[in-house]
């Protein structure tokens, strides 16, 4: 994951926006305080977002005596947080992202404890997995991690809480789960997939649904509750029908707000994770034809959905093998996992994230502008040099 996500450098930075403008941890942001990137954060950038109690290089957790330092996990953990603010939908424009936030009951900040965690557990385990069975990294993991220093630059590395030494541990696991995952898979493997494998995959997991949709992104509470009021209207008159396939078809085509109808006039066919999870849990429920009884809630409204028979053909052979891999693969790190011994230090466990957030958040702020005008510099002597 590392190498992808750094490897556009600033570029994607700046296209992105990650954390900054987001909001602070506790709503009382001070983001913008900073005009430079201090000296403290470019000689020890953990050092400098905890006030000192961690260094970069410092263990903060061990996973069956794996030591994990700090520059990785600030790095999963500057990730996340990111990727949270940045697709976090308020109730409208001041209702702005923050730790203290919740999502599905949990705040924020421990959800990201959490991913955090478990992402560096299943790094570890992929680290004694990769010794234990005497790996080497590969050749273009080894090109990847010697050319770190010059296809990271330093800002984008202070950008993502994170140093040479944090990367080069993440991208050898990463390589490491590479090999060990296309063992498990391979002609002889314990996981090979077979026709018959292929053929029982999909099967059980290809599925299809027709919904309703009328939108709530950026309702107000009250309007969301009139929308409801008026989709159980629906429902009620679509169930109470004689036939109600044929009504829900009706309501569908005159009254679903969904953008992708045009195109998919037949329903959506799809594979698991490719649909929000909530509308996937609900089409799983049913049984081909039924219509669900309740309504559901997504991030984009509330949906009426009937589960209808797939169209088997347009799910492709080899994307059906990449998500039974992704999927067989994932439950056997769980397995792996599932025992292991973790250990955090007490200086991480007594850190407050609200703090190390709102630095982060500072400090991205600052390499934002310093790229942004470097950008527009770079085009501005472009230009000038297409004029002469």
């Amino acid at each position: 994951m590392l190498k992808r996500i750094l490897a556009g450098g600033l570029a994607v930075v700046m296209a992105v926006g990650m954390l900054t403008g987001c909001g602070s941890s506790n709503g009382n942001s001070s983001a913008g305080t900073l005009t430079t990137i201090p000296e403290e954060a470019k000689q020890d950038i953990i050092s400098y977002l905890t006030d000192g109690a961690i260094s970069s290089e410092e263990t903060v957790m061990t996973v069956n005596g794996v030591e994990i330092p700090a520059s990785a996990y600030f790095y999963q953990w500057a990730y996340y947080a990111g990727y949270m603010a940045y697709y976090y939908q308020g109730k409208d424009e001041t209702d702005t992202f923050s730790l203290d936030k919740e999502i599905n009951g949990t705040t924020y900040k421990d959800y990201l404890q959490e991913n955090t965690r478990s992402t560096l557990i299943t790094s570890a385990i992929t680290a004694q997995k990769g010794q234990e069975e005497k790996l080497t990294l590969s050749a273009d993991a080894k090109k990847t991690i010697e050319n770190l220093a010059d296809s990271v630059d330093e800002n984008t590395r202070l950008y993502y809480a994170t140093t040479l030494k944090g990367m080069e541990f993440l991208d050898t696991n990463a390589d490491y789960s590479d090999q060990l995952k296309a063992a498990l898979f391979a002609k002889g493997g314990e996981y090979e997939m077979t026709k018959e494998t292929l053929a029982d995959y999909r099967k059980d997991n290809v599925m299809a649904a027709k919904h309703i949709l009328l939108l709530t992104t950026g309702k107000s509470d009250e309007e969301k509750a009139k929308i409801k009021k008026t989709i159980q209207g629906y429902l009620d008159k679509i169930l109470a029908d004689k036939d109600p396939a044929s009504t829900f078809e009706q309501y569908m085509n005159e009254k679903s707000e969904d953008e992708g109808l045009a195109t998919n006039p037949d329903g959506y066919t799809f594979l698991p994770g490719e649909m929000v999870q909530e509308f996937e849990d609900a089409v799983s429920s049913l049984k081909v034809g039924e219509i669900d009884p309740e309504i559901v809630e997504t991030s984009y409204g509330y949906h009426l959905i009937m589960r209808i028979e797939p169209d088997m053909e347009s799910i492709d052979d080899e994307d059906l093998k990449n998500k039974y891999e992704d999927e067989t693969y994932q439950k056997v790190l769980e397995d792996w996992a599932k025992d292991a011994k973790v250990e955090t230090t007490k200086a991480l466990d007594d850190l407050d994230m609200d703090k190390v957030y709102d630095k982060l958040t500072q400090l991205q702020s600052v390499i934002q502008s310093i790229a942004q005008a470097e950008a527009a510099a770079a085009q501005a002597a472009s230009s000038g040099s297409t004029a002469s």
